[in-house]
């Protein structure tokens, strides 16, 4: 008698590994196992394709081995990076701390090390520094200077007496510009107050 042998051949797992998350601008490598053909739905026959979406998107690939084949769909989801903001430059005295905000995330990591949104510095000399800001998985980041200046050390003289009617010289060292309480913004002034 004629015997007839049933091959049974199991279907292909495509094996995307599921759902992936992707920040806008950034690019990724779908891969595809166990197949001889692949068919995706952006017209790819390769087993991987490249993709850099700027919006989320369904991907989905047929794959063939022998008389079987199998189709998978995943979700691409695609989040805008967060707009980093360190806040504006700053200018302090030296000695003196100042208050540096960011904002733009729901997690923060500073150059130094903090963590925190919000943070106090002290720099003894010029520095800038660097927030890295994240939402959705998705980072960025921003910086801000602080200026460091020395503290002035003004002198406006001795007191000074003079008759009714006269004059007084006065004069003031320590800066560059200078605002009198008449108005005057010379480092040298001459002054007659009345009685």
């Amino acid at each position: 008698s004629d015997a007839t042998i049933v091959i049974v051949d199991y279907p292909p797992k495509p094996n995307l590994g599921g759902d992936k998350n992707l920040c806008k601008g950034d690019a990724i490598y779908l891969v595809s196992h166990n197949g001889t053909t692949y068919s995706w739905n952006n017209k790819s026959t390769n087993d991987s394709i490249y993709i850099k979406p700027n919006k989320t998107q369904n991907y989905s690939v047929t794959v063939t081995k022998g008389l079987c084949s199998a189709s998978e769909e995943i979700t691409v989801n695609v989040f805008n990076k967060p707009t980093a903001n360190a806040g504006q430059d700053q200018i302090i005295f030296k000695g003196d701390k100042t208050t540096l905000k960011a904002t733009g995330g729901k997690s923060y990591k500073w150059s130094t090390g903090s963590t925190a949104q919000i943070i106090n510095v002290s720099p003894a000399t010029t520095r800038s520094y660097i927030v890295t800001v994240s939402k959705d998985g998705c980072s960025n980041s921003d910086d801000v200077v602080v200026t460091v200046v020395e503290k002035l050390v003004i002198d406006a003289g001795e007191n000074v007496s003079i008759c009714n009617g006269g004059v007084a010289k006065l004069s003031v060292t320590g800066a560059l510009k200078y605002n009198w309480s008449n108005g005057d913004t010379g480092a040298v002034i001459y002054v007659s107050p009345a009685i």
